[in-house]
């Protein structure tokens, strides 16, 4: 019963696997895109001026490690869920000047 049940959880991992293949052609829908695609896909952001504000915080100084371990979140929830003491946390808001 046991190598019933092996062989058919292989079976239906390996039938996901080909069919999981034949519907991702490509991960990136553009990648056969040609200069004139692309170029009339991106007019909207030229002449929009599309832009964008990229916020560092306090946050990003760890990167998501400390004291040499993973903290494993590496947002802005980072000081509440590596337990980094305020002290700590304020001098990496010093760094960030």
């Amino acid at each position: 019963m046991r190598i019933l049940i092996i062989s058919c959880a292989i079976i239906m991992l390996m039938i996901n696997t080909v069919q999981s293949q034949s519907n991702n052609k490509s991960i990136d829908p553009y990648a056969n895109e040609t200069d004139a695609e692309r170029d009339a896909r991106m007019e909207w952001f030229r002449v929009a001026r599309f832009g964008m504000f990229i916020h560092w915080g306090v946050y990003a100084v760890p990167a998501g490690i400390y004291e040499g371990e993973d903290a494993g979140n590496y947002g802005e929830w980072i000081m509440s869920d590596a337990s980094i003491p305020m002290a700590t946390y304020q001098n990496y808001a010093k760094e960030t000047l």
